[in-house]
């Protein structure tokens, strides 16, 4: 049984499609930049997932609140931006170098494949 109410459940589910729409676009990654002067966006990308995405701490929760295609969509996701992770140094460049990079693109694309995946499973 899933101990999470249900309109949390709800939020979870909504902040998790939030993040991969922030990782996915460089426009958003920009205007976050702008709007919060003093973040590290580049860093904010890893930890605002890793923050989100506790599947593995709480699997029950996230099986209530995503389908298993779901959750195999997210898991290759993070099972990339987690390979991105160990081939970026910890002390992450600025945004506007960091999104020159491959890794930027990588991740970015992996986000955007993901959200693509989750919106032709949420048509059929």
């Amino acid at each position: 049984m899933n101990s999470k109410p249900a309109d949390e459940r709800v939020e979870i589910r909504a902040a998790v499609l939030e993040v991969l729409e922030l990782i996915s676009s460089k426009e958003k990654q920009i205007e976050y930049q702008k709007n919060v002067s003093l973040a590290q966006v580049p860093a904010e990308l890893f930890c605002r997932w890793g923050d989100i995405y506790l599947f593995k701490d709480d699997p029950a929760t996230y099986k209530a609140i995503f389908s298993s295609s779901e959750l195999n969509i997210l898991e290759e996701f993070d099972a990339v931006l987690g390979s991105i992770s160990e081939a970026t140094p910890n002390e992450l460049p600025l945004l506007t170098d960091f999104i020159a990079t491959d890794e930027w693109k990588k991740l970015s694309d992996a986000a955007a494949n993901a959200l693509s995946k989750l919106s032709k499973l949420k048509r059929h």
